[in-house]
């Protein structure tokens, strides 16, 4: 289930795609369970918060993939990745749900 499309031109849908394309790469399969974003702007910088719950089956590839994410480099086009954190993971032995927190600035 997608809550949100993975088609357009706003923030959280290019952090879907981009991390789509980091699992693809990684030889996984997600599910976007959740998104939700809202604005955010400092002084000198306008973006969004992004909150995405991500489904994918339980697999070693899968925590490698989860534990190197926060680094990871994911473009987006006319956006910047300023900083993406695993919130809480959820493993019921063959699902796990892992709640992405990411900032994402307007270049």
């Amino acid at each position: 289930m997608i809550a949100t499309p993975v088609r357009g031109r706003d923030a959280e849908a290019r952090l879907a795609r981009a991390l789509h394309s980091s699992a693809h790469a990684a030889g996984l399969a997600i599910e976007l369970a959740d998104v939700r974003a809202r604005p955010w702007a400092s002084a000198t910088f306008v973006g969004i918060q992004v909150s995405l719950v991500v489904s994918s089956p339980r697999s070693p590839t899968l925590g490698r993939w989860l534990s190197d994410l926060p680094l990871a480099e994911l473009p987006m086009r006319d956006h910047l990745l300023a900083s993406l954190a695993l919130d809480r993971i959820e493993d019921d032995g063959t699902v796990v749900l892992t709640t992405i927190t990411a900032l994402v600035i307007e270049n």
